[in-house]
């Protein structure tokens, strides 16, 4: 990762390949929160559908029931 200049440590390459690393790392997992969180609601919003037409069929049965 860091080259040696003259017997000595290149602080710069070190300091410039950390950055980058701890740049990516942070663009990574913020863009994987931001999937997820996108993921998750699109999920939720079809589970609301679906629970939407099952009460829908459930209560028309129900009032079929006491019309009946």
């Amino acid at each position: 990762m860091s080259e040696k200049l003259n017997g000595k440590f290149d602080k710069n390459l070190m300091e410039n390949s950390m950055e980058n690393s701890i740049g990516n790392s942070m663009r990574n997992s913020m863009r994987n929160s931001m999937r997820n969180s996108m993921r998750n609601s699109i999920q939720v919003k079809q589970l609301d559908s679906d629970y939407k037409k099952r009460f829908k069929v459930y209560f028309e049965y129900v009032f079929q029931y006491f019309d009946s």
